[in-house]
């Protein structure tokens, strides 16, 4: 997408003039990939985890999502093997790697969303909001005051759930109540996933708190009714548009339940009759509505039990909750990319998918 075109429609935050007495605090809240990821690797026993023998286990504090060191080309595996959650299979909850402790940095700054990679080639690819905040900064908003970030670990999407982890729907309402307090009502601008993230936090924090503090929500290229890129990611595996072999990085989705969440919602009747998968040696096709059939045809207990719990309480409880429309009336704009080809759905020869 155009940063200018989408600057254009963000004139109700401030004029174009150089001095902009009257501009409306912005909240990012980027998608999935899209924020830095930062921690530390402290393994005690490694061999009672899925990552090869030759990882370190002990590893300073660091940004791990994502560093020019680990991909090009992406032959460390342990890269991404500290990044990829395991599924306990007891709790029915995603977890991370005992010994790995993982975070986006700098909470209610844009770091973590500005660029998740200064460095080229990878900065080409991992810009997520720097555009939008150059233009911004221009115009006199400040980051961390009247331009701050909710940059969250994309991996997860049950907050409030997860005792694990940080309540990232928690420190978004304190961080939009303290932003409102020094400039008003806030603007959220969301992309991505992180439109669902807010659709949640819309229900989290309900109608009376919306109505005070939001003034107005940009979502942009939200995939409400999930994507067919997510079927790509988990079956045969897809980059992402990121310089990374896709097989490096279909472990790493099959065990992400972020994943999961944009998959396909609503079946047939609400996303449509579009075939996700067409197996060629059989002829065998899958809709929206054969989603569960299709996840059980992976031989991974854990990837069938996360992946189903997403397509079964991800966003569909919440769809159902309010009738597949918003919480509750919000002033709100949607904009959609365009120049970009859409995975609609995936052919592969066989049900390995490989």
């Amino acid at each position: 997408m155009k940063t200018s075109y989408l600057f254009i429609v963000l004139f109700g935050l401030c004029s174009l003039a150089k001095e902009c007495p009257a501009k409306k605090p912005i909240v990012f809240i980027p998608g999935i990939l899209a924020s830095m990821l930062e921690g530390d690797v402290n393994i005690a026993d490694i061999s009672k985890t899925p990552l090869p023998e030759k990882c370190d286990t002990h590893v300073e504090y660091e940004r791990l999502w994502v560093a020019l060191k680990n991909v090009r080309p992406l032959k460390n595996d342990c890269s991404l093997g500290y990044l990829t959650p395991m599924w306990n299979s007891t709790s029915k909850e995603q977890i991370d790697i005992e010994g790995v402790n993982i975070v986006s940095p700098r909470f209610g700054s844009t770091y973590a969303c500005d660029e998740i990679d200064p460095n080229w080639p990878v900065s080409i690819f991992a810009k997520c909001f720097h555009d939008l905040i150059k233009k911004f900064k221009k115009l006199g908003y400040v980051d961390g005051d009247n331009m701050v970030g909710a940059s969250y670990d994309w991996r997860y999407y049950r907050y409030g759930e997860y005792k694990h982890k940080r309540n990232w729907f928690a420190d978004t309402k304190e961080l939009i109540i303290n932003t409102y307090n020094k400039y008003g009502k806030v603007v959220v601008i969301s992309h991505s996933m992180g439109g669902l993230m807010f659709y949640k936090f819309l229900d989290y924090v309900g109608k009376e708190f919306a109505d005070k503090y939001i003034d107005n929500w940009i979502a942009i290229s939200t995939p409400f009714l999930g994507s067919g890129k997510a079927i790509a990611a988990a079956f045969p595996g897809n980059n992402l548009g990121l310089p990374i072999n896709a097989d490096k990085l279909r472990p790493f989705a099959r065990r992400t339940e972020t994943v999961a969440l944009l998959l396909p919602i609503g079946g047939t009747k609400i996303f449509g009759e579009e075939t996700l998968m067409k197996i060629k040696s059989t002829g065998k096709t899958y809709n929206a509505d054969e989603l569960e059939e299709l996840i059980k045809t992976v031989d991974d207990k854990d990837f069938q039990e996360n992946y189903l719990h997403g397509v079964q309480h991800g966003m569909k409880d919440l769809y159902e909750k309010y009738n597949y429309k918003l919480p509750f009336d919000i002033k709100m704009q949607c904009m959609i990319s365009s120049g970009y080809e859409s995975i609609k759905g995936v052919e592969m020869e066989n049900e390995s998918y490989d």
